[in-house]
């Protein structure tokens, strides 16, 4: 007999579990303008499928700031966006996605591991995710915080749920 198989399923947050109208975007580009002293614009510019500080060096770049400059007032751009965000997200200003809730209701009911794999901070998916009544629903994730690289956050997520609940998820 085959041995018990556990599913891991992970879930970004905009687009997929919850859309907050905008007010991300505008919260960190508020946070970079305050910062670095430029206007950012992100006209044309697409936030989709990249982690946050991917976004950052993307959208400084593109005005001109250097490597050196962009590190030098990340952490302080970041702590001030979190701040925007959780001004910018009080409660019915973020939208649960139409089925989500069934969802993961259905994969809870069903014994699966559930996680997030995003490209927010940590602690931006903490408030975007609590602004929309989904708090306390994931309780491991991986995280633009964790690693620029969005590809590099499945290990990442892999080692926490097997940190986490004691069992391995192959892929």
């Amino acid at each position: 007999m085959p041995a018990e198989r556990h599913r891991l399923i992970l879930f970004d947050v905009d687009g997929t579990l919850i859309s907050a109208g905008g007010r991300g975007g505008r919260a960190l580009l508020r946070a970079l303008g305050e910062t670095y002293g430029v206007e950012v614009r992100a006209h044309g510019y697409s936030f989709a499928g990249k982690t946050d500080p991917q976004i950052v060096r993307e959208l400084l770049t593109a005005q001109g700031l250097s490597p050196e400059a962009i590190a030098t007032g990340r952490e302080e751009a970041f702590a001030r966006y979190l701040t925007y965000l959780e001004e910018e997200l009080t409660p019915g200003t973020v939208q649960v996605l139409p089925g989500v809730k069934g969802v993961l209701a259905a994969l809870a009911a069903a014994g699966a591991t559930l996680g997030l794999l995003t490209g927010n901070l940590a602690e931006g998916a903490r408030i975007k995710l609590q602004a929309a009544g989904l708090a306390g629903v994931f309780p491991f994730g991986a995280y633009g915080s964790d690693e620029e690289d969005r590809n590099r956050l499945v290990p990442i997520a892999r080692r926490r749920a097997r940190q986490l609940t004691g069992w391995e998820f192959p892929g």
